[in-house]
């Protein structure tokens, strides 16, 4: 899941969108979901 995201960050930006990331482990989310994405992006 969390590949498709970076792939989709990569697609949209070029190389611009390669960055870093980390996954938290838990037992449950909101609503049932799989996965929660947060972003942190700056404008130039």
């Amino acid at each position: 899941m969390l590949d498709g995201a970076s792939d989709l960050l990569v697609l949209a930006l070029g190389e611009n969108g390669r960055h870093a990331r980390t996954a938290v482990g838990t037992n449950a989310l909101p609503r049932d979901v799989s996965v929660e994405i947060d972003a942190i992006f700056a404008v130039t």
